[in-house]
């Protein structure tokens, strides 16, 4: 009996994805098989974490490259079933010349790209897959750790408004599951806040200065937007802090204004002390300038 060059192919990639992947990670193998091959728990430390994705491999012996991407085929039944799927689900497909491996996060690419690019997609037999070129497993590490922690997440924030309230059985009625999926919407939005302060702050630190302060002013508008007073009034007093240097007072002046009824509303004193601290700087600041011009 012959063995098929499929499986010859796919035992091939399986060797060659384990060379790239950290050896202590737990490579499985997926039974029954709807389409995921395998499944990737990362091991930190020695601690088996619990945190996992989902894996299709895929073995060629010739890349689809077009410009920074590789194009890989899928059937489109597979591709809505990972969307089902609340763990993150990779398509992985290997350069068996060159043993590389190269991935992409399908729940991702499909609720970010596809869905805009080509909102019909679920009408079709196979789907196109578009993997950066640049996500190399082996170069990537650090990346697909992200992804097996923070993937579920991402997942749900953008599943929440399509889970049906009957299907929350935890909750006893219609009621409790409403206010408990508005409480995961909470619980996301102040995340992003929190993430976005990240984003903000490394631009800040990178010379960056205007992408850092526009980052800022996003984040004012969609916290006051949630009635997140508290990252409306961060965003806010870092805006003021970081347009003082740049002697905009003016606008300084403006932000401080606009913040005044937040700062008397939330009555925190550090919000208090911050914003009292960005008057005085802005005065100190105006100040020193008068005084040059004097000189």
């Amino acid at each position: 009996m012959r063995r098929p060059a499929e499986h010859v192919k796919e035992d091939i990639s399986i060797q060659i994805l384990k060379r790239k992947i950290p050896a202590k990670w737990i490579l499985r193998d997926y039974n029954p098989d709807y389409g995921i091959d395998k499944s990737l728990e990362i091991v930190e430390d020695g601690v088996v974490t619990g945190k996992e994705i989902l894996i299709q491999l895929k073995g060629t012996e010739k890349l689809g490259i077009h410009g920074n991407d590789i194009s890989f085929s899928i059937k489109a039944n597979h591709l809505k079933y990972y969307l089902e799927r609340d763990i993150p689900v990779f398509l992985i497909v290997v350069d068996l010349k060159k043993e590389k491996c190269y991935w992409v996060f399908l729940q991702q690419f499909a609720f970010d790209i596809l869905n805009i690019k080509n909102p019909t997609w679920e009408n079709q037999q196979t789907v196109t897959i578009k993997i950066p070129y640049e996500n190399e497993v082996s170069n990537t590490i650090d990346a697909i750790v992200e992804i097996a922690y923070g993937g579920s997440a991402y997942i749900l924030s953008r599943k929440i408004n399509q889970i049906p309230s009957k299907h929350l059985a935890k909750w006893k009625t219609n009621t409790e599951a409403i206010i408990q999926k508005s409480k995961v919407a909470e619980n996301f939005l102040e995340k992003s806040l929190e993430l976005k302060l990240e984003v903000s702050y490394h631009y800040d630190k990178g010379g960056e200065d205007q992408k850092s302060i526009e980052t800022l002013k996003k984040i004012y508008e969609s916290a006051l937007g949630a009635s997140n007073k508290n990252y409306a009034l961060k965003a806010g007093l870092l805006i003021a802090y970081q347009l003082n240097p740049f002697d905009q007072n003016e606008t300084v002046w403006h932000w401080l204004n606009k913040l005044e009824p937040l700062v008397k509303e939330v009555d925190n004193n550090s919000y208090n002390i911050l914003w009292w601290g960005s008057i005085i700087e802005t005065v100190y600041i105006k100040l020193i300038k008068e005084y040059n011009s004097l000189l």
